[in-house]
């Protein structure tokens, strides 16, 4: 069953220091992943352990949990423990977004078990708007380049395709070939393999809408809104330094009565 947050209303903490707070819906759902060590039997059972944890981006690169505990389902029925923010950092050159959080107390479900004053790190892509835009147009561009390229090649495909003629002087249906000198049609082959070579290589270099958060968000540090993925997103226990986990996230659209509270702290 689908864990989620405690109607605790005290805020996680009570002393910001920072002037933006962007809230987001973290989903963490642990279990054992592709990346999981084979030889370690932890979460075996193929046991998942969902926790939604609501949190605030700080512009002082801090990541604030709303509420200091979270709720989820045991087979012994509901557990809440506490749960206390940490630290996140961007790398826009490489898209790469990294925010960690801390469980204070032992959290266990079946053969997944996270120690006490376990801190995880979670790893994802983070791109704005804008630069999907520009990847999109980019890729956009390519393709109509290599659509360009291979029309000339179909020209030449159409003319020796072309049906018989009638000769009148022969008194015979006739092929009209198009003799395209050897080197000419090899370097029109060559510019098309380039163009679709370019058109992939643009088509790589943009997420996979699948990989990305249904919704765009705003987030510290950026001009316009951003979307969150877990393309190869992972959750890391930092003891260990296995993977224990997946995460998504989408944006807070409706501001929750804590977000109200620390942006008038804000204020």
């Amino acid at each position: 069953r689908e864990a989620a947050i405690s109607n605790n209303n005290a805020a996680a903490t009570t002393d910001l220091p920072t002037d933006t707070a962007r809230p987001w819906r973290v989903a963490l759902n642990f279990g054992r992943e592709s990346l999981t060590p084979f030889w370690n039997s932890w979460g075996k059972s193929g046991a998942r352990l969902p926790i939604v944890v609501p949190c605030d981006f700080c512009s002082t690169n801090l990541i604030l949990p709303q509420c200091d505990t979270v709720s989820y389902t045991d087979l012994d029925g509901a557990e809440t423990k506490a749960i206390s923010g940490g630290d996140w950092s961007v790398d826009k050159e490489k898209h790469i977004l990294k925010f960690s959080l801390t469980l204070p107390e032992q959290i266990e479900k079946r053969d997944i078990v996270l120690q006490a004053n376990s801190q995880l790190t979670m790893e994802g892509i983070i791109y704005s708007e804008v630069e999907l835009q520009e990847l999109n147009q980019a890729f956009i561009d390519a393709r109509a380049e290599e659509w360009k390229a291979a029309e000339v090649l179909d020209k030449i495909q159409k003319i020796r395709d072309a049906p018989k003629t009638w000769n009148e002087e022969k008194g015979v249906w006739e092929k009209v070939y198009y003799n395209e000198p050897l080197s000419s049609l090899a370097s029109k082959n060559l510019n098309v393999f380039r163009k679709a070579q370019e058109r992939k290589r643009r088509d790589a270099l943009r997420p996979s809408p699948k990989d990305l958060s249904l919704n765009s968000g705003n987030f510290p540090g950026f001009d316009c809104k951003v979307f969150l993925g877990a393309t190869n997103g992972i959750i890391r226990d930092d003891k260990s330094g296995m993977v224990v986990g997946s995460w998504t996230a989408e944006p807070i659209t409706v501001t929750s009565e804590n977000t109200k509270r620390v942006l008038k702290k804000l204020e």
